[in-house]
């Protein structure tokens, strides 16, 4: 949630500020969460292409597999509480980019042929 809180008045500002603040308060995703953790799901499919090709198996299948999985783990990393969603966010871009150049190589194909699933031939 966002909003803008401010106060005018002859009384102390601050503890009015700090309740408007609480009352504010983040818990959970909210719209912008939300693009983030689409863009982070669509980071970590590109490690289910390369488990595709790493296992024969169909790249598309394997990418949605990985995503339904990474929207999992970072639910249980969110609601677990010992860190925030943002967190969870971070290591699915990283996370699933290393992971798909690395099986990639894994796989003896080059990184040509993963970006040939991302972007097309």
């Amino acid at each position: 949630m966002c909003g803008i809180v401010g106060y005018v008045g002859n009384r102390k500002a601050l503890p009015i500020l700090i309740n408007g603040l609480k009352r504010l308060e983040y818990r959970g995703y909210d719209s912008a969460g939300m693009a983030l953790m689409g863009d982070g799901l669509g980071h970590v499919a590109v490690t289910g292409v390369a488990l595709g090709l790493l296992t024969g198996a169909s790249p598309t299948w394997t990418a949605v597999l990985v995503a339904v999985l990474g929207a999992i783990a970072i639910e249980v990393i969110r609601e677990s509480g010992h860190t925030n969603g943002d967190v969870a966010l971070a290591l699915l871009f990283y996370g699933g980019l290393a992971g798909g150049v690395l099986i990639t190589g894994l796989a003896g194909q080059s990184a040509s042929r993963l970006q040939e699933f991302l972007f097309g031939s």
